[in-house]
């Protein structure tokens, strides 16, 4: 049985409190994904296991343990629980921050050599999720995602190497349709009313 409870904007704080930060490291190496699928529910005011979310999307053919969600299956758990999402190739850094200034929810899909290891690795598969928070282009040239494979809630990479590591998706971008209802605070650890 799936445990879903539907947070509402009437709810005590209490009840919506997020313990720690290591709730955003993904369970299984291949769940990332699943893991940001599972963080924007939250933003909609959903918590749902990360692990009741990989048994629904199995079921249902989207996610394969050994090989994680094809992108075109990305958005699918969102759906189950009515959250409208587009996804697209072929975006660019300013539809990101269109998107963003919405409070639209971001996930894209990189390579994550590329991101973490720099220009040089010759790896071209985007085969890892994240969701994307901010876009500074401006002063500080950076993009700000929270990563489920190492649990970071606002890690910046400098523009160029995130470009570099998205393109190996065509540049894919999934965003939510209607602004999230609440976002994660890493300082007190709890979700915030927007």
């Amino acid at each position: 049985m799936v445990q879903v409870r539907r947070v509402s904007k009437n709810c005590p704080t209490s009840l919506i409190t997020v313990t720690c930060d290591t709730n955003i490291i993904q369970g299984l190496p291949t769940s990332c994904a699943v893991k940001c699928q599972q963080i924007i529910l939250r933003d909609y005011g959903f918590e749902i296991a990360e692990n009741d979310l990989c048994i629904i999307a199995s079921e249902n053919g989207w996610f394969v343990p050994e090989n994680g969600v094809r992108m075109q299956d990305n958005g699918k758990l969102l759906g189950c629980f009515g959250v409208e999402y587009q996804h697209s190739q072929d975006n660019s850094i300013a539809g990101l921050k269109k998107e963003l200034q919405l409070q639209h929810r971001v996930m894209v899909n990189v390579n994550r050599s590329k991101l973490v290891g720099g220009l040089l690795d010759k790896h071209d598969e985007a085969c890892h999720a994240l969701i994307v928070t901010d876009v500074d282009d401006v002063i500080n040239n950076t993009v700000s995602v929270i990563d489920p494979a190492n649990g970071d809630v606002n890690r910046r990479y400098p523009l160029h190497r995130f470009i570099h590591a998205w393109k190996d998706s065509d540049y894919y971008m999934l965003s939510t349709v209607t602004p999230a209802l609440y976002q994660y605070d890493p300082t007190s650890k709890m979700m915030i009313e927007i």
